[in-house]
């Protein structure tokens, strides 16, 4: 793909200046990747001016300001295994676990490795850091806990071997923690509170459904949880039930946390604001998408990845999205239209995880876990392998987006009876602004389609909003504007002889369903009888 002005510039000094939070819009500073056959899941790890990620078969440090590689692990030959649930960083030691049963400790300044620990049963989900240790979850329902500085096994038995902590119950959710306490849900639909040091059950608090994938989020002295439609939140302390909210749908992933509140998404694509008591602030806010990942909080603001392949920046106060990026793929398309498979069906995709063609080629890559917002930087790990850094201070974007005529080709002699155009409108460095898309035929605005998927769609008929178009020479107007406020203007001509048959546009395939994993069984969730 090309880049255009997305480098990474040489304006290093400006990230010395005055510490502030992403505010969006931002262009994109730089894009680097790591072909992989499978996608990874999980966030950036960000320290200082590194950022580590583990994608595919390697563990990578990069330069959060210019996106060039520091180190990779291992370096030479790829490992035997891939990483699929990302890494975290501890006591200066990159920790990540491979589908190969081994969890790698690297040095975080030199790429080095320092310990592996092989398991007898496969690491389920991502680590994390309790107290001074790494905790990690296997698939035979107990969790281990490793000194990062060694490798070693912390919990042990009589005869100095290394003792897994067996969860009664089994565990459903991925971890959590607080303090000396791993947070976690057992099959039996339990908040469990594990203390790290003691390995002893802390408190537990029944719930009568959980949400599929939930994380307890720690607010303060509140850990609030999905339930099916609820919201629930208990005492950090004790488990003690603080308050409970049915917003009335199903909710996906964990709460999330900004200065405006706690955010909470909806497998239908619904965003609700609360406060601290678990009041609904204002009403929902209908997202373009199902989410796609866990949102993150900046400031008032939330950053949500969607089904379709996009992140937006939404004020949940005025439910405006003030900024969106649609992920596109690196690899560039031969011809604007989808290389086989025709067309979607409409402009959007609201639930489609890719693309709406039966081509190899997505029209969109969405993210693999939550972004991560360090200063004025916003970094987002997509599903193909590519790290994504935008920063108003780093990138630069000069130029508006990029149009083209994807069908019919300009200049084709076509009838205008019952007629479909279709135009690419693309903007890899800031984004397309969706309102700002329009198309004229001979001066007159029409009714206009745009997607996230990037196709704008005008639409001709008896019954529609845009009348047959009358035979002779019909100038196309195409304009755009991105995020920055740069615009473009492209000018296609068709020719237009309503004696000819209607013109039959490639077939579209069948849309997949994308999103996020529902809720859990159950009737609607909240707090059970414990």
């Amino acid at each position: 793909m090309t880049m255009r002005n997305l480098v990474a510039l040489a304006f290093l000094s400006l990230v010395g200046a005055a510490h502030a939070d992403f505010d969006g819009p931002a262009p994109l500073a730089w894009r680097w990747v790591e072909p992989t056959a499978v996608s990874p899941s999980g966030s950036p790890v960000v320290d200082g001016e590194r950022t580590f990620v583990a994608v595919g078969r390697r563990v990578f440090s990069i330069d959060k300001n210019s996106g060039n590689m520091l180190w990779r692990y291992p370096l030479e030959a790829p490992l035997d295994g891939y990483f699929r649930s990302g890494c975290i960083l501890a006591e200066g030691v990159i920790v990540a676990p491979a589908d190969n049963n081994t969890i790698y400790g690297i040095d975080a300044n030199s790429g080095q490795a320092r310990w592996q620990f092989i398991s007898q049963f496969p690491i389920v989900g991502s680590p994390i850091l309790v107290n001074k240790f790494v905790v990690v979850r296997l698939n035979n329902q107990t969790l281990i806990a490793l000194d990062p500085t060694t490798g070693q096994a912390v919990w042990r038995d009589e005869q100095n071997q290394a003792r897994p902590l067996r969860v009664m119950g089994g565990i459903s959710s991925p971890l959590g923690t607080h303090g000396s306490n791993v947070l976690l849900f057992t099959g039996t639909n339990i908040l469990r509170a594990i203390d790290v040091s003691t390995q002893k059950i802390t408190w537990d608090r029944d719930f009568s459904t959980v949400s599929a994938g939930t994380v307890p989020t720690v607010w303060n002295d509140l850990i609030v949880v999905n339930s099916g439609t609820y919201v629930v939140a208990v005492d950090v302390a004790s488990g003690r039930l603080r308050w409970q909210t049915n917003t009335g749908e199903f909710l996906s992933f964990s709460p999330t946390v900004s200065s405006a509140g706690l955010l909470v998404v909806s497998v239908s694509g619904k965003a609700y604001l609360l406060d601290r008591n678990g009041r609904m602030l204002g009403t929902p806010t209908t997202l373009d998408s199902r989410p796609r990942a866990q949102p993150a909080g900046v400031g008032g603001l939330f950053v949500i990845p969607s089904a379709n392949g996009s992140l937006n920046l939404l004020d949940p106060k005025t439910g405006q999205t003030t900024w969106t990026y649609f992920i596109q793929p690196l690899a560039a398309q031969t011809s604007n239209a989808p290389a086989a498979g025709g067309f979607p069906p409409r402009g959007g995709q609201p639930g489609g995880a890719s693309s709406t063609t039966t081509s190899s080629q997505p029209l969109s890559i969405p993210a693999a876990g939550a972004p991560v917002i360090v200063g004025d930087t916003l970094l987002v790990l997509a599903m193909d392998g590519s790290l994504l850094a935008f920063d108003k201070n780093l990138g630069v974007d000069l130029e508006g987006p990029e149009i083209g005529m994807a069908w019919p080709e300009g200049g084709a002699q076509v009838s205008g009876r019952q007629l479909e155009l279709f135009f690419t409108v693309a903007d890899p460095a800031g984004g397309v602004k969706p309102d700002t898309v329009s198309v004229e035929i001979n001066g007159q605005k029409l009714d206009t389609e745009f997607g996230r998927d990037g196709f704008a769609i005008v639409r001709f008929s008896l019954l529609g909003k845009n009348k047959p178009l009358a035979d002779g020479r019909k100038t196309i107007v195409v304009k755009a504007k991105d995020w920055m406020g740069n615009e473009s203007s492209k000018q296609f001509v068709l020719f237009i002889d309503n004696s000819l048959a209607p013109l039959a546009r490639p077939g579209a395939g069948t849309n997949p369903a994308g999103g996020p994993p529902g809720a859990g069984g159950g009737a609607r969730g909240g707090l059970g009888g414990g």
